[in-house]
């Protein structure tokens, strides 16, 4: 992460990393919930950049890295439109 220079990269990084955990599938249960919810905030926020309100956390089983950081950006700005904070 340190090497990345930019949010972007940043994000495509993140992304990667908790597609990675997500297909491991390292726990009985609740594999989704703890990577697209718990995990993907922590990386952003120790990233510097604003946690995500992810509507599907599934979908790091099967998006594409591409796909993964779209949802991710809507995910930001669903945390921004329900919080009323930008980050």
């Amino acid at each position: 992460m340190r090497s990345e220079k930019t949010d972007d990269g940043k994000l495509r990084r993140i992304a990667q990393t908790c597609r990675t955990l997500e297909q491991a599938h390292l726990f009985n249960d609740g594999n989704a919930r703890t990577i697209g919810f718990l995990l993907l905030n922590r990386l952003m926020l120790n990233a510097g950049m604003s946690p995500a309100l992810m509507a599907n956390p599934n979908e790091f089983d099967g998006f594409s890295i591409r796909e993964l950081v779209q949802s991710i950006r809507q995910g930001q700005e669903h945390f921004a439109q329900y919080t009323g904070h930008p980050f």
